[in-house]
């Protein structure tokens, strides 16, 4: 769901992106592609939109309209790749002076992902190479040209205080909880000095609406209804409809925008043939696969074959 401020800005031609998408295109992803073998990072439409809008949309004085932003959608929908090169982009691109990119997961194991792959693109690439160094035991990367640096930190390394972020990204914030509260409020209290700060949060959905990321989407989708005026944030959010036929195919794309290019019809169907028997499987589906938020993690009995049961009445 995008906003239709957004639509209108990018079709009056106010959204000028054209660098990042440029940057971007010129990364090279050495994981996870389809041919096993280095390939152009080809940003698919819906990644592209996302960039364009986020980085685009500019103040006369040239600042960035959007502050804040929650991006969400279906697993294995190429996330990981987004920031990492979202990141790489603001720590080459972005007009602040010593740019300080953070990126926040919840544990080691999850920020090491996205610095690695942030670091297999600057290794490929040897123009990248030559401006930025990488330091793999601290999961920094530093811009000798700027004294900018991206670095991946994780609520498991305890909270950072004293940084000066120009840029927050945070992975999956869906499995935040209390134990990793200091670690967001130490990040999202520290860009106050900055001219123009950015906060990404790239999500799956949830299962606690009174968690973090549950009230990050509560306000982004009163956003996007307009119950809430908030120009200055980026609402995108890619869910099936909570009322639909989880079960139908058909409403399967609206949660996965990369069906067919990055995630595979087939995985989700074997996941799907899997919930409808295996009842506690039923609400992990929907909220990886379909990008639903569900009240717990376990259903005791299918919603279909309980449905069954009250029309048989």
């Amino acid at each position: 769901t995008i906003g239709a401020e957004d639509l209108d800005a990018v079709a009056a031609g106010i959204t000028d992106a054209t660098l990042d998408l440029q940057f971007i295109g010129n990364l090279t992803l050495t994981k996870s592609t389809k041919s096993g073998r280095p390939e152009p990072f080809i940003l698919l439409d819906f990644q592209a939109d996302f960039i364009a809008r986020l980085l685009g949309r500019k103040h006369p004085d040239g600042r960035r309209v959007y502050r804040r932003s929650y991006f969400s959608l279906a697993r294995k929908s190429g996330k990981s790749q987004l920031m990492a090169a979202l990141g790489l982009d603001l720590l080459i691109l972005d007009c602040e002076s010593k740019p300080e990119i953070y990126v926040g997961a919840k544990s080691v194991d999850q920020a090491a992902i996205i610095f690695g792959q942030a670091a297999e693109m600057v290794r490929a690439s040897a123009e990248l190479s030559e401006v930025l160094e990488i330091l793999d035991y601290k999961k920094l990367i530093t811009n000798r040209a700027t004294g900018g640096l991206m670095q991946s930190l994780s609520s498991e390394g305890g909270a950072r205080h004293g940084l000066n972020a120009s840029a927050i990204l945070l992975d999956e914030l869906h499995v935040f909880g209390a134990a990793e509260e200091s670690l967001y409020r130490a990040l999202t209290t520290s860009q106050g000095a900055r001219r123009q700060p950015l906060h990404v949060t790239l999500t799956t959905a949830g299962h606690d609406a009174n968690s973090l990321c549950g009230q990050e989407y509560d306000y982004a989708k009163r956003v996007l209804k307009g119950t809430i005026d908030a120009p200055d944030f980026l609402g995108v959010i890619y869910e099936t409809p909570a009322d639909a036929d989880w079960t139908d195919e058909s409403t399967w794309p609206a949660a996965n925008p990369g069906l067919g290019a990055i995630s595979h019809i087939e995985e989700l169907r074997s996941a799907c043939e899997r919930a409808k028997q295996v009842p506690s499987e039923q609400a992990s589906f929907r909220q990886f696969f379909l990008n639903q938020w569900t009240q717990s993690q376990e259903v005791w009995i299918p919603m279909h074959l309980w449905d069954g049961c009250r029309q048989a009445e």
